[in-house]
C-alpha cells in the first residue's frame, strides 16, 4: 500500500508543461496558461486560455486544443507524445489589410512534442522535450479576379527542464531551450486576371542570424492546490502554444499560475 502511494503522488505533483508527465485520471488544472483534464492516468486533454481571450483583440478567438500520451508504465522514467492543433480564421483582418480583397485567410498550426523526463530522486527530476511545428498560412480573393495563395514552414525545437525540490513547498528550476532546424518557407500562389493565369511555387531560405537560444532559472511555490512558477532570463521567447521561437534576444519573464485537483 505505502509503495503503490509513493509512485503514485509525482504524478500529483509534478508540473505537466514542458514535461512527460500527465494528471491523473480524474485530474483537473485551471490556470493563467491553460486548462486541462486527465481522461485517464496516461491521457490529458487540455486548450490554452489566453488563445480564446484573443476574441478581445482580433474578434475572432483562436482555436487551441492538445492531447497527451503517456507511456502506461511506473517507475522513475516517463515518456510521453503530445499533438496540438491551433487555428485562426484571419478572414477579417486579412480583408482590412487588403481593403477588401483577400475573401478568406486562415492560419493553422500543429506542434508535436516528444518529452521524457527521469525522476533522479525524489526531490530532482530532469526533463527533456524535443517538439516539431508544422504551419500553414492560407488566402483567397474573391471579386471579378480570382487568386490566392499559401505559404507553410516548419521548425524543430530541443528543451530543457531540471528542478530541484528544496522542501516540499519550494522549488528551483532551471530551463534551456534552443532552436535545432528550421525549414524554408514553401510559397504556393494562384492568380487570374481575364486569360491571364498565374501559378508559381517559390522557396525562401529562413533568414539568417545567429542561433536562437534561451535560459530561464526559475522558482516553483506548490501548496495543496494551487501552484505558482515564475522565472525571468534571457534570449529568445519561445511562444507557449506552438513552441516557437520569435526572433531577437532580450530578458525574459516567464511564469504561471494554476489550480490542480
Amino acid at each position: 500500500m505505502g509503495t503503490a502511494a509513493h509512485a503514485e503522488k509525482p504524478r500529483q505533483d509534478q508540473r505537466i508543461e514542458n514535461t512527460a508527465y500527465t494528471l491523473p485520471g480524474g485530474g483537473f488544472s485551471a490556470g493563467i496558461m491553460t486548462l486541462e483534464a486527465g481522461i485517464f492516468d496516461e491521457i490529458t486533454i487540455g486548450t490554452y486560455l489566453p488563445a480564446w481571450l484573443a476574441f478581445s483583440v482580433i474578434d475572432v478567438p483562436i482555436l487551441s486544443g492538445f492531447i497527451k500520451l503517456r507511456a502506461p508504465w511506473e517507475g522513475p522514467l516517463a515518456l510521453s507524445v503530445r499533438v496540438g492543433a491551433a487555428y485562426l480564421d484571419a478572414s477579417g483582418i486579412a480583408g482590412d489589410l487588403s481593403s477588401g480583397r483577400a475573401a478568406r485567410a486562415d492560419v493553422l498550426a500543429v506542434p508535436f512534442a516528444l518529452a521524457v523526463s527521469y525522476a533522479v530522486s525524489e526531490t530532482v527530476t530532469q526533463s527533456l522535450e524535443v517538439s516539431y511545428v508544422a504551419m500553414k498560412v492560407g488566402a483567397s480573393e474573391h471579386n471579378a479576379a480570382t487568386g490566392g495563395g499559401s505559404a507553410t514552414s516548419s521548425n524543430v525545437s530541443l528543451s530543457s527542464l531540471l528542478e530541484v525540490r528544496l522542501t516540499p513547498t519550494l522549488g528551483v528550476t532551471l530551463a534551456a531551450r534552443v532552436l535545432a532546424f528550421q525549414s524554408a518557407a514553401v510559397i504556393s500562389a494562384h492568380l487570374e486576371r481575364g486569360p491571364t493565369r498565374l501559378k508559381a511555387n517559390l522557396g525562401f531560405q529562413p533568414y539568417e542570424q545567429s542561433l536562437l537560444w534561451s535560459v530561464v532559472p526559475g522558482v516553483a511555490l506548490s501548496w495543496a492546490h494551487v501552484h505558482l512558477e515564475f522565472g525571468i532570463g534571457y534570449g529568445a521567447y519561445w511562444l507557449p502554444m506552438i513552441q516557437s521561437p520569435l526572433p531577437g534576444s532580450s530578458p525574459i519573464p516567464e511564469g504561471n499560475l494554476y489550480v490542480r485537483f
